[in-house]
Formats: structure tokens, sequence, C-alpha cells
């Protein structure tokens, strides 16, 4: 990454955490929860999307880092495919060119199982 892409960070903060221990009550996602479980001091892997994944837990997972998107851009291959794509089954396309399986996968993949076996799944 280019020397000018970064533009800073921002940690889950001890005044900030109050608030977000409110919010991700009623937010109650992954992506909300994590930080605020590793500012907290919750490591290692952890288990999400009701136990079907895994995702490893650090400090560093309570830190946003911004970046310019562009300086990411040019120097990753991955993402210059990605910025072109203008449908999900384009980005699945990227995803299976690089060999890479991606969540549509393993929806398609249930999906068939379910309608295989005619069950139907709880929602999310």
């Amino acid at each position: 990454m280019s020397k000018n892409a970064y533009l800073g960070a921002f940690g889950v903060s001890l005044k900030f955490l109050d608030k977000v221990e409110t919010i991700v009550k009623y937010i109650p996602s992954d992506s909300s929860t994590l930080p605020f479980k590793a500012a907290m001091g919750l490591r290692g892997d952890v288990p999400i999307r009701k136990g079907r994944r895994k995702a490893e837990v650090s400090p560093f997972s309570a830190i946003t880092f911004f970046v310019k998107v562009n300086a990411l851009i040019e120097h990753n291959q991955f993402a210059k495919k990605l910025i072109k794509t203008k449908s999900l089954d384009e980005i699945d396309e990227v995803f299976k060119s690089m060999g890479k399986m991606t969540e549509l996968d393993h929806v398609r993949i249930c999906e068939k199982i379910f309608a295989s076996k005619k069950i139907i799944p709880d929602g999310p």
C-alpha cells in the first residue's frame, strides 16, 4: 500500500464501550459485536454465524483502520476485479476464478440440501 493511503485509526475506547454495549443489544450482528467484545478482552477463535464459522479475535479487532480506497484498489488485483462487477453473480464469478468460496456458495449448497430433504430452515 502506498505511504499516503493511511488516513488514521479508531480504537474502541472505554468511554465509547458504554454506548456500544447499548447499541449491540439492538443490533446483534457479528460485525457489530466482535470489536466490542475484543475491547472487553475476548481473544481467540470465536464462533460466528450461529456456530457455522469462526473469526479470529485479537486486540486489533477493536481497531478500525481508515485508508484511501483507491490506494487499496491500486495495489490489490482482487479488488481491481471486484470493482468492475455489477451484480452478485459477477462477484461470485470473481471469487470462483481465484479459487475462493463465498457465503453465496454456502447458501446455494444449503438450499440444495434443504430442497432435496424438503427441510425448511429457520431464519437468520
